[in-house]
C-alpha cells in the first residue's frame, strides 16, 4: 500500500498543498503556474515562461496574497549524488524554497544541516509545506536522520525566522518520509499511518497542532486493504465548522471532526471553488465507474449558478485540477500528461505532445460540503 502510494506521489510530482482565502485576481492576469520536468513554468497572456532550471523541484503551494509560491525540492547535495550516479537510499534529502512569480527570484527558507552527510545517512527529509491561512508564515515537517526524531517548523515570511517543535508521533507502519501536513483556521493537521505495536493494527492517524506546537486532538481512520490508499486530505466546511476531508484512491471520502475526534463516510460530492470568490463558480468531485488509470473520479464544473455544468473526466483527482482565480475557467492535466484550459465551455490544450505535466495552480482553493453552512474556509490540496 505505501509503495503504491509513494510511487503515484512520485508520478503525479505531488505530495500536498494548502488552500487559502486569496486577493480576488481577474484569471487574465493571473499565471497558471505548471511544473513540467521537474522545473515551474507560468503561462499567461497565451505565452510560456520557463520560471526555474533545477529538473528536481515538486508540487508549487501558492500563497495566499497569489505572488508567491512555496515548494519542496531535493536538496543540492542530494542531486549532486543523484547526478554522479550514488544515489540514495530512501527519500532523497530535501530542502524548501519560496518563488517570487513576478520576479522568478527563489529564496531557501529550509536547508540541510552543516555536518550533513549522506554516506553517513545524516540528513533532513521534508514534507511539502503549507501556508497560514493568513499567509505570514510557512510550516513543514522535518524527519531527521540518524535519529529519526520529527519536529514541526513554523517559518514567519516576514521576519524570515523558522521556529521548530518537537513531534511525538506514532510508531510508523513501514517506509514513510516526513509527516505530510495542512494548515486551516481550525490548526495543522498531520498524517501518519501508524503501527499499533500492542494489537498489530494498522491506522490512518491524524494529529492536528496550534502553530506552537500543542497537540489539539488526535483522530485515527482504520485501514482496510479495500479502501485503498489515501490520495489526499484537506480542511473542509460542514455544517458551519471546519473539518477534515480524506479522499482514498477508491473514491471514499471521510470526514473527521477534530473536535469531537469522530469520523463518518460522506457520500456526496465536495466541493471546491477559488479562495473568495464565495462558492461559485464551483468544481464538484464525481464518483465514476473506474477509469483507465484506475481512479474512480470525474468532475463537474459549473461556471455560474443558472448555468450548465461542464463535465472533466479525464484528470487524475483533485491534485491535478485547479481553478482560475476568479472561477471563470480552469486548467487541468490528462492523464497523458497534457494542460488543458477550460473556458467559456471550451477546452483548449496549451502544452504539446513532447511536454509532460506532473502539477499545476492558478488559486486557491476553498472546501466546502453540500451542507457546508459557512463561506468556505481551510486548507486543502490543490
Amino acid at each position: 500500500m505505501l509503495i503504491k502510494r509513494a510511487f503515484l506521489l512520485i508520478i503525479l510530482g505531488l505530495s500536498l498543498a494548502t488552500l487559502h482565502p486569496v486577493h480576488s485576481q481577474s484569471s487574465a492576469s493571473a499565471p497558471l503556474i505548471v511544473l513540467m520536468g521537474g522545473d515551474f513554468w507560468k503561462y499567461a497572456d497565451s505565452t510560456w515562461t520557463q520560471m526555474t532550471q533545477s529538473g528536481y523541484h515538486q508540487t508549487p503551494l501558492l500563497g495566499p496574497d497569489g505572488t508567491q509560491i512555496a515548494y519542496r525540492t531535493v536538496a543540492p547535495e542530494a542531486i549532486a549524488a543523484i547526478e554522479s550516479g550514488q544515489g540514495t537510499s530512501g527519500f532523497p534529502a530535501t530542502d524548501i524554497n519560496l518563488l517570487a512569480l513576478a520576479t522568478g527570484e527563489e529564496q531557501p527558507i529550509a536547508t540541510q544541516p552543516d555536518n550533513i552527510s549522506l554516506a553517513e545517512g545524516r540528513y533532513i527529509l521534508r514534507s511539502e509545506p503549507s501556508w497560514s491561512p493568513d499567509g505570514t508564515q510557512i510550516a513543514w515537517t522535518d524527519l531527521a536522520y540518524p535519529s529519526g526524531t520529527d519536529s514541526l517548523v513554523v517559518y514567519d515570511v516576514a521576519t524570515v525566522t523558522p521556529i521548530s517543535f518537537p513531534l511525538t508521533l506514532p510508531q510508523r507502519y513501514g517506509l514513510q518520509g516526513a509527516a505530510e501536513i495542512r494548515w486551516g483556521e481550525s490548526g495543522i493537521a498531520i498524517w501518519v499511518t501508524g503501527l499499533d505495536a500492542a494489537t498489530g493494527g494498522i491506522n490512518e492517524m491524524f494529529l492536528i497542532y496550534t502553530p506552537d506546537g500543542q497537540l489539539l486532538s488526535t483522530s485515527q481512520l482504520p485501514f482496510s486493504d479495500t479502501s485503498g490508499y489515501i490520495l489526499d486530505f484537506f480542511w473542509i466546511e460542514h455544517q458551519g465548522n471546519q473539518v477534515l476531508g480524506v479522499l482514498y484512491s477508491n473514491g471514499n471520502f471521510y470526514l473527521i471532526d477534530p473536535r469531537l475526534n469522530t469520523f463518518i463516510q460522506y457520500l456526496n460530492p465536495p466541493t471546491f471553488f477559488a479562495s473568495g470568490t464565495a462558492g461559485a463558480p464551483s468544481i464538484s468531485l464525481v464518483r465514476a465507474p473506474e477509469n483507465q488509470i484506475g481512479l474512480p473520479f470525474s468532475f463537474s464544473y459549473q461556471p455560474e449558478a443558472s448555468g450548465t455544468a461542464v463535465s472533466i473526466p479525464e484528470t487524475l483527482s483533485p491534485l491535478t485540477i485547479t481553478i482560475a482565480p476568479d472561477g471563470t475557467a480552469l486548467a487541468y492535466i490528462t492523464s497523458e500528461g497534457q494542460v488543458v484550459v477550460v473556458q467559456n465551455g471550451s477546452p483548449q490544450t496549451i502544452t504539446s505532445a513532447d511536454q509532460f505535466a506532473t502539477a499545476l495552480v492558478w488559486a486557491n482553493k476553498s472546501w466546502t460540503t453540500a451542507e457546508g453552512g459557512g463561506a468556505g474556509g481551510g486548507g486543502g490540496a490543490g
